[in-house]
């Protein structure tokens, strides 16, 4: 008994020892699982600021202190940085109001459907979108605790940071984590090897970036795709980020430019944890335009037209791209068949038909295969189209003509005359084509002897025998045929209709004052086609019209500064053509001068009762240079009626007015030559 006695007071402190060191364990074990190892990750600008990211995720209401000790001196002690313990934001409400409009653009990327939780909740617990948050956004990372901006280390210098974990007392809980930083001043690297491509205003930028090394990190998170606006200027073109994978090299960004037509210079920036860009480059410079191809025509036919040459017709190209076509001649109906370009210029987009006056000259039969394509206006090309067979049986027109001239006669018509070799007897006709070329050109062209024409000679007086259009040029082309149509080739001259008859006047001339200073004048221009100038003329205060500006069409507006204000101005004006007809004068406009700026008021104004009768009024003259004059008013009390005591403008700057009398009231107002009218002067009783 005694025996157990002294083993129960030996087993008594044995066991309380025991329950406090498992204790401590259970702590320490506690505190561990209190907060993983967080991840810590540096950057450092090129001044030297150090920038501190790490994923510590603690609970609500837990912070932490931070030290700083140089690296190679483990002896010499930390240096606390924060003045008040570090904390992540607890509420929703909280991370609303320290990230502002970054809240709601995290909100809108990471809430969906099917989740629908608090963004605190997710930037604290998942572990990659926190910290790319938190790297992305710097605000994230202030409000969750995890950033810290230390620009007190020396350039190069080796530090090491601690942090110490607080309770929600500000207690230390004997949980500290600590990492070293190299403090060397750092740039991104720009990317490299820049290229750029575009399918119409779709532009492809491409570029490499190299992958970190294992154990390396350069710290560069993003790009940044940039247009170049001036050396100092760029706009980012990539609304969204772009985010650096270490898994690859090779990047490429589309994007959309707002205009074809135009040279862009591209770049791309290198943007690392700090918020810090790579140098700008040399970039990539690219012209934009319509680059794609229209779409390719269906539906091409074939046949000899009655004249007995090929002829190709195809639907419309309904695109607003199409520019033109090309029409291709080929031996074979193969897709690989060479292909012979027949037309030197693209057919116009509104034609729909071709003639290949070359075909079937060979004296034997032929067989040829056509194709078209469309150009658009940037001179892309589209796909062939089917290919349209055409038989051409044995052709052998008639000689053409030569020495083709033309005569504008006296009476209006055009007289048209040319050589002919010895024709054969199949000859049937000469054939005399016309189309309007110039100013009023046409794609129209008709054939003006619509009956046969065996001689060397035809008078054209216009399609309804009344003569050509005035100032019209005109091409005539001659051409002989045969009985079964076979036409050879056209021979052409040009010709000018003299114009005789004066274009009409211009219409709807307007002068308008603009304050006293200028006449602005508009008119509509004369329906002739061939005006070259307008005249115009003005006349003032009786003195007849004057030409004071000759101007060129399609000039419509002139701005006469040689006005005086206060004066009436009628202007008229004329029109000449190309073949120096004038038009008569068009309906004037007239137009009164004048400022719209009320003259000084007088000053000073005397009123002295005569001894022979009536009030001499007196006044400090007004200096304006465009005065008109003076009225004087009278009222027998200050604030009265004022009525006229004078009908016409008095010119100086003194008056006697003969039916006053002592104790009246008299103002002054001064007038200028717009008829603008001052304030009244002051009421002065006559004395």
């Amino acid at each position: 008994m005694e025996m157990f006695l002294q083993n129960r007071h030996t087993f008594i402190p044995a066991f309380l020892t025991f329950i406090c060191l498992f204790s401590i364990l259970l702590a320490n074990e506690s505190r561990a699982q209190l907060v993983d190892e967080p991840e810590f990750r540096s950057g450092v600008q090129e001044d030297g600021t150090v920038y501190l990211f790490h994923s510590m995720t603690l609970p609500l209401g837990y912070g932490y202190n931070l030290y700083r000790r140089p690296a190679e001196s483990a002896a010499e002690e930390n240096i606390r940085l924060n003045e008040e313990p570090i904390r992540s934001v607890t509420t929703e409400r909280q991370l609303l109001n320290r990230l502002g409009g970054i809240y709601w653009e995290l909100r809108a990327t990471l809430i969906s459907e099917t989740v629908d939780r608090e963004i605190l909740y997710t930037l604290r617990n998942d572990h990659s979108i926190g910290m790319l948050a938190s790297f992305l956004h710097h605000e994230v990372a202030d409000a969750l605790g995890r950033l810290w901006i230390d620009s007190d280390v020396e350039p190069d210098e080796s530090v090491i940071y601690t942090l110490e974990v607080l309770n929600e007392f500000d207690q230390p809980i004997d949980l500290q984590f600590n990492h070293t930083v190299q403090a060397e001043p750092t740039i991104p690297e720009p990317p490299s090897a820049l290229d750029a491509e575009h399918d119409g205003r779709f532009v492809t930028i491409r570029w490499n970036y190299p992958r970190n090394s294992p154990g390396e990190d350069d710290t560069v998170l993003r790009f940044d795709v940039v247009h170049r606006i001036s050396p100092d200027e760029y706009r980012v073109m990539n609304p969204d980020v772009i985010i650096r994978d270490n898994a690859r090299d090779n990047y490429e960004y589309e994007f959309t430019v707002p205009r074809l037509g135009q040279t862009y210079t591209f770049d791309v920036i290198a943007v690392d944890i700090t918020g810090q860009k790579s140098q700008p480059g040399e970039g990539i410079e690219i012209e934009v335009f319509d680059n794609r191809p229209p779409g390719f025509i269906t539906d091409v036919q074939g046949f000899v037209n009655d004249n007995g040459y090929a002829t190709i017709t195809w639907p419309i190209a309904t695109e607003a791209r199409a520019a033109g076509y090309n029409i291709y001649r080929a031996e074979s109906s193969a897709q690989d068949a060479e292909l012979t370009l027949i037309t030197p210029e693209p057919v116009p987009v509104h034609q729909t038909s071709y003639v290949d006056s070359l075909a079937g000259r060979s004296g034997e039969s032929e067989l040829h295969f056509y194709r078209v394509t469309v150009i658009s206006h940037a001179g892309i090309e589209s796909k062939t189209s089917n290919a349209a067979m055409v038989h051409m049986p044995v052709l052998e027109p008639p000689p053409p003509p030569s020495s083709l001239e033309a005569e504008i006669l006296d009476d209006g018509g055009v007289l048209l005359t040319w050589e002919a070799p010895e024709m054969p007897e199949r000859f049937e006709t000469w054939v005399v084509m016309r189309r309007e070329i110039g100013l009023r050109a046409t794609d129209t062209e008709i054939r003006v002897n619509a009956d046969s024409l065996l001689e060397n000679r035809f008078v054209d007086y216009g399609t309804t025998r009344l003569g050509l259009t005035e100032g019209a040029e005109y091409e005539y082309r001659v051409a002989s045929q045969d009985g079964d149509k076979f036409t050879s080739e056209f021979l052409s001259v040009t010709v000018t209709i003299p114009k005789e008859t004066p274009p009409e006047a211009p219409a709807n001339l307007r002068a308008l004052n603009e304050n006293g200073y200028r006449v602005q004048l508009n008119w509509n221009p004369s329906g002739d086609p061939f005006i070259e100038s307008y005249q115009l003329y003005r006349s003032v205060s009786g003195i007849p019209d004057s030409l004071i500006a000759d101007i060129k069409h399609p000039k419509l507006t002139y701005r006469d500064e040689d006005v005086e204000a206060g004066k009436t101005y009628t202007y008229r004006i004329s029109a000449t053509d190309s073949f120096g007809n004038t038009s008569e004068l068009s309906t004037p406009d007239t137009v009164f001068v004048r400022t719209f700026n009320r003259p000084r008021t007088v000053r000073n104004v005397r009123a002295e009762e005569l001894e022979d009768g009536g009030v001499e009024i007196r006044w400090e003259p007004v200096p304006d240079s465009d005065l008109a004059g003076y009225r004087v008013f009278r009222s027998s009390i200050p604030t009265g009626v004022f009525e006229e005591v004078h009908p016409e403008l008095i010119e100086k700057n003194r008056f006697v007015d003969p039916g006053g009398s002592r104790d009246m009231w008299y103002i002054v107002r001064v007038y200028d030559s717009s008829t603008n009218e001052s304030r009244a002067s002051e009421p002065v009783q006559a004395r």
